[in-house]
């Protein structure tokens, strides 16, 4: 069974380009008001480790803050696994999509930095795991 059409009157409205929502409620109205203004720095970076023969990525927020790395999962390829980022014993880093400046912290004081001019991976070596990371 079909139900009846909503009166025109009674529809809810939402423009592309409008940053309110306007629904009629009768002898009520609501609003609510949306902003949806999102730049590049907003999104996550999308960082991959060589780790021998898999690559496993993760996403870190580019919020400055130095993250441990024990509380990312990383997803690895090719044998679509799932651990813990700073399990893996890194060979190289990459930054895959998002901005950088990245750095990443290993084991006894080993510091790599990941900037904005670096294209492709940066050899980690020797291999080792990587403990910490920060972005932005």
């Amino acid at each position: 069974m079909a139900l009846p059409p909503i009166p025109s009157e009674e529809r809810t409205h939402v423009s592309p380009r409008s940053e309110s929502h306007y629904t009629p409620l009768g002898n009520l109205t609501a609003t609510t008001t949306l902003v949806l203004r999102q730049t590049a720095d907003d999104w996550p970076t999308n960082i991959i480790f060589t780790a021998g023969p898999e690559a496993a990525g993760f996403m870190l927020p580019r919020d400055g803050q130095t993250h441990s790395l024990e509380d990312f999962q990383c997803l690895a390829s090719p044998s679509y696994s799932i651990g813990d980022c700073s399990d893996l014993s890194v060979s190289q880093v990459g930054v895959a999509a998002g901005t950088a400046p990245c750095t990443f912290y290993g084991v006894d004081g080993f510091t790599v930095v990941v900037t904005d001019d670096d294209r492709g991976f940066i050899t980690v070596a020797p291999p080792q795991n990587i403990l910490y990371a920060s972005c932005g």
